[in-house]
């Protein structure tokens, strides 16, 4: 790595390409909503509006929010992709969280994995589900194929696997395996998994996108976000501030972060084809639990008080397209009606 530590927080200092996004307050609830996903015009939480923790979701083109899951136990940490939804799910147990999931197109909930043991930390793309498993007595990754209906185990390697991410054909993860936290992948298409990072110092939290590899490092003070290209084989820095840097997330060349570099938390970001690092919530409160879709970002804010965290939402490059009527930071169909809608009441 040598020389190429830091390039991509220093080209965007240098180029002056850091620019503050505008953000729109997404749940207006009394009570609390945290840790959003989203898929295209779908963002999923969960809100203890209930007494309990549940999975609602929302229409980001109409804002229309409704409930998919209220049943009397905790429901935590959706994904989702498509139109469907998966969740960690308590009810048959604290100690024993299984898999649930729901599809939006058929308003029909399913179990995805109730074995033995702990199941938690999912994730989706497509139709394949991954998730950690503890069933083994440590933990495994597993996954279901919806297209099938199949289970099938990703990695059982005797040492902790933990906090899978999917895309495509790809499976990443944390591993234990060398006596410290490094980061793993399977390629499904040929069964084989390799060494993404081994640096002795731990890796963890990694995220994956159709090129790239994002993962939270700890080989200098702080921990930092590095990442690894695909495509060309290859490790590099993406942001080595001084400060703390966590939570990475990725969708196709855009990587997002949860930094401390103010002294609270707050959401920067990056474009990986050119190098260009963006600043996308500075605000004095808590960002958090961060998510990605394309260019539309989403997460938990406190900053109308610690007892009511809010999802919000903000697009990079800024909520300032003109045509973008409804906010959903989509130029489409809907803008078109509505812009007829007020054409017609100002015509008369």
């Amino acid at each position: 790595m040598g020389n190429t530590k830091g390039r991509f927080c220093v080209a965007a200092v240098l180029t002056g390409v850091s620019v503050l996004s505008a953000a729109v307050q997404l749940t207006t609830e009394e009570h609390q909503q945290r840790n959003p996903a989203i898929s295209g015009k779908i963002v999923v939480y969960e809100d203890n509006r209930g007494g309990n923790w549940d999975i609602w979701v929302m229409n980001l083109e109409t804002r229309q929010t409704w409930p998919i899951c209220t049943e009397p136990h905790n429901q935590r940490f959706p994904a989702i992709s498509g139109n469907i939804v998966v969740w960690e799910d308590w009810r048959n147990g604290d100690t024993n969280k299984d898999i649930y999931g729901y599809d939006l197109s058929t308003q029909q909930e399913f179990a995805v994995c109730t074995q033995p043991g702990e199941q938690r930390a999912v994730a989706i793309h497509g139709n394949r589900i991954v998730w950690e498993d503890h069933r083994n007595g440590n933990g495994d990754i597993y996954m279901l194929d919806l297209s099938t209906m199949t289970e099938t185990p990703v990695c059982v390697e005797k040492h902790d696997q933990l906090a899978p991410a999917i895309y495509g054909n790809l499976v990443v993860w944390a591993d234990s395996r060398n006596g410290n936290w490094d980061i793993y992948a399977r390629d499904l298409l040929s069964n084989i998994t390799f060494p993404v990072c081994t640096n002795k110092y731990d890796q963890v939290n990694p995220s994956v996108g159709e090129r790239f590899i994002v993962w939270a490092d700890f080989r200098n003070p702080a921990s930092d976000i590095y990442g690894y290209d695909l495509n060309l084989a290859k490790e590099f820095v993406v942001c080595d501030n001084p400060s703390y840097q966590n939570e990475p997330q990725i969708s196709g060349s855009f990587v997002i972060w949860a930094d401390f570099r103010n002294g609270n938390t707050d959401i920067y970001g990056m474009d990986l084809d050119i190098g260009q690092e963006l600043v996308l919530v500075n605000e004095p409160h808590e960002q958090i639990n961060l998510a990605i879709d394309g260019k539309v970002v989403v997460w938990q804010d406190n900053r109308l008080g610690d007892s009511n965290t809010d999802i919000w939402m903000t697009c990079i490059g800024g909520m300032t397209l003109s045509a973008d009527i409804n906010g959903d930071c989509r130029v489409d169909f809907e803008d078109l009606v509505i812009l007829a809608q007020q054409w017609m009441m100002t015509a008369y």
